[in-house]
């Protein structure tokens, strides 16, 4: 009888511990809005792209597998059409 005891006592604190580290594990997050969630500023070419759309950030997602999902070309151009340095900046969301 000791025994039984001893084991349902040990198996509740068990549950105890599980359910404490899977509670703390899972805290409240504030996700980032606005002009917060964009990627910093940086010179030095880190590949890294933020724009705001509507107010809401916008920055590129996607996997490696899938292609690349941010691309640009600064370019001169002098055709009988288009004479001029053009900048172009392609990004996708997946």
């Amino acid at each position: 009888m000791k025994n039984l005891h001893f084991k349902s006592c040990n198996f509740s604190l068990l549950l105890l511990a599980f359910s404490f580290l899977l509670f703390s594990g899972m805290k409240c997050k504030k996700d980032q809005t606005g002009i917060d969630a964009l990627p910093p500023a940086t010179q030095e070419g880190k590949e890294t792209f933020g724009c705001l759309v509507n107010g809401e950030a916008f920055t590129p997602k996607g996997s490696n597998l899938g292609g690349s999902t941010l691309s640009s070309f600064y370019q001169y151009l002098n055709t009988t059409t288009a004479k001029g340095f053009y900048f172009n900046v392609a990004c996708n969301r997946r």
